[in-house]
């Protein structure tokens, strides 16, 4: 099978069944694009944003009991 019919095959594979073709080409890029975007990140100077605080801190007095809102 040589490299003319492999193009008149992907061709008519694109015709006939497009969602397969475009879902390996969506997959063959995936991993192209990491080995692309975060070279191209760091040269051009992105820093990751700061983290997201994931617990709130409580402060150190003693804590009033509440009036007024009885059930």
């Amino acid at each position: 099978m040589g490299l003319v019919s492999s193009w008149q095959y992907l061709k008519w594979c694109t015709y006939h069944h497009p969602v397969i073709v475009a879902s390996f080409a969506l997959s063959f890029a995936g991993p192209l694009l990491l080995g692309v975007v975060y070279p191209l990140r760091r040269e051009y100077g992105y820093k990751r944003p700061v983290d997201a605080p994931r617990s709130y801190k409580f402060p150190d007095r003693e804590r009033a009991a509440t009036v007024g809102y009885d059930d």
